[in-house]
């Protein structure tokens, strides 16, 4: 079973953060930690947050002795979850990173993903575009809501210069009608219910 998520650009990129620091903890990079953007951050000594880092991977990570070693993304120490965060935090990067420029260097978030998990296939990414449909209800959507203010404001929105304004088609005047009169008849039939 697949399922769809919509999120924003900046959504995005957390989430893609978020795989990125999950992926190196597992691999016994917690020197990452540091990273975070704790409150504090500034006014803390970097040597004792470093100490407190090596503590803790030589606790849980006794192999690993050297200060900077780590296991690898393929290796069988770590748990396939850290190769499916790694997978979705490549993913969600090469899409954001665009296209690559003619002639750039190869920087690492213009590399296709390549698929490190055993149990789960790499995860597809792309920008939903509106239908017209879509494009059309929202028009619709705006205009009403704009017509609402002015007639809260005691003016006639279907008046020229607000059509105009708008850039209201033939059409889309007669849709704003419509919507505007039965709005209107819904708010009076509600009105009078409370009334009686």
């Amino acid at each position: 079973m697949k399922y769809h998520l919509e999120v924003t650009k900046g959504q995005a990129r957390i989430i893609s953060q978020a795989c990125e620091l999950l992926a190196r903890l597992h691999t016994g990079q917690l020197g990452e930690l540091r990273l975070l953007n704790w409150p504090d951050m500034e006014t803390r000594d970097v040597r004792e947050t470093e100490g407190l880092c090596m503590l803790l991977k030589e606790h849980l990570f006794p192999g690993l002795e050297h200060p900077h070693s780590y296991h690898g993304i393929n290796s069988q120490e770590i748990p396939d979850e850290a190769r499916v965060a790694y997978d979705l935090h490549q993913v969600i990067r090469r899409f954001l990173a665009g296209p690559k420029p003619e002639g750039g260097f190869p920087y690492v978030i213009y590399d296709e993903p390549r698929r490190t998990s055993e149990t789960e296939e790499l995860a597809k990414m792309r920008v939903k575009k509106r239908t017209t449909a879509e494009f059309e209800r929202g028009r619709l959507k705006f205009l009403l809501l704009a017509a609402a203010t002015e007639l809260e404001a005691g003016y006639n929105p279907l008046r020229v210069d607000w059509l105009l304004e708008h850039d209201v088609s033939f059409a889309e005047c007669a849709e704003l009608k419509e919507g505007i009169t039965f709005a209107i008849r819904y708010w009076a039939a509600d009105a009078f219910a409370e009334d009686s």
